[in-house]
């Protein structure tokens, strides 16, 4: 491989590490939108990935996503899609709240 190549593979990697946050949620109670309460046994980490997420869903993991992975959906109103549809995926099911 030459350096060209390296450079521009090290480089898409750098960029997609650059977009992932994570933030330490602590042992204890922890409030989940205006509704919703969970008391943890254990640290957490909250993992932010732009795309990844929709309005209502925070992604936790203790061991890395790969491992295990907890998604929390708060604050969704009747009849709202869990997922909102894209336009790729118009013949799959919407599921709704």
């Amino acid at each position: 491989m030459n350096l060209f190549k390296k450079c521009i593979l090290l480089s898409a990697v750098l960029l997609a590490t650059a977009c992932v946050t994570t933030t330490k949620i602590d042992a204890g109670p922890r409030n989940i939108g205006e509704h919703l309460q969970l008391n943890l046994s254990g640290a957490w980490n909250q993992i932010n990935v732009s795309g990844m997420n929709g309005p209502h869903t925070e992604t936790w993991t203790m061991e890395g996503l790969a491992i295990d992975k907890l998604d929390i959906y708060s604050g969704l109103n009747e009849n709202e899609a869990i997922h909102p549809a894209s336009a790729s995926a118009r013949d799959k099911k919407n599921y709704v709240f």
